[in-house]
């Protein structure tokens, strides 16, 4: 396998050790590795096997994601990297809940506030039909002190020539994903998941996203993607 930083490879010994290793070849202990590293099945399979063959590589990453004892391997090191490095599906839950329900409000006041009309000559203006100073009324936005909320759930902060531009993650693609976790939007499987088995429920589809080869780290956005 390649010198490079990663973090998968530190479980090639683990892999070593699995007792269905022998029914796997060195290239694909290697595409497990290279998986564990990115989820990206095809970019795995290209190094692995060394390839510059993108498409044929796309589909024989599929068909080796299904493979028993590929499955098998690839199961039992993710449970172990989740225990080492304290991950766990119920994470990527409770961040979608917390992306469905973010308030732009908690990062932004908003204000009306009336400010003196001055005139060329820096005075404030005098309105001539009732002698009073005259006023404008102005919309005033303001950014919340960032250690009193939780930025989690900020894409980006733009400082442009107009101001300041936040961009919030996604609230409909998390709330799509929710309602797919939970059933909502099949009746067939309204009552499927109940409280007592969620984080199995929870547990399952990741694992079935995961085996599909999808890229599931990334930015924000590639994250709360449909499948």
């Amino acid at each position: 396998m390649a010198e490079e930083k990663s973090i998968a490879k530190s479980y090639s010994h683990a892999l070593d050790q699995l007792t269905d290793c022998s029914a796997v070849t060195e290239k694909e202990k290697d595409f497990i590795l290279y998986y564990l590293d990115s989820y990206n099945a095809t970019q795995a399979y290209l190094k692995a096997f060394d390839t510059e063959n993108k498409k044929g590589a796309s589909a024989k990453a599929v068909a080796l994601l299904k493979k028993p004892t590929v499955k098998s391997i690839i199961k039992k090191l993710r449970k172990a990297m989740m225990q080492d490095y304290e991950v766990h599906p119920s994470q990527y839950l409770e961040y979608l809940i917390k992306v469905a329900n973010a308030d732009i409000g908690d990062f932004i006041k908003f204000s009306n506030v009336e400010e003196p009309v001055y005139g060329d000559d820096g005075l404030q203006m005098i309105d001539q039909d009732t002698g009073m100073p005259m006023t404008r009324k102005l919309n005033k936005m303001y950014l919340t002190d960032s250690e009193t909320v939780d930025t989690s759930t900020i894409v980006s902060i733009k400082q442009g020539r107009d101001g300041v531009s936040i961009q919030m993650a996604d609230k409909s693609k998390a709330w799509d994903k929710l309602a797919e976790y939970f059933g909502w939007l099949d009746k067939k499987t309204e009552t499927a998941v109940d409280d007592s088995g969620l984080l199995e429920a929870i547990q399952g589809k990741v694992e079935v996203t995961w085996d599909n080869g999808q890229t599931i780290y990334g930015d924000l956005e590639k994250t709360l993607e449909k499948d």
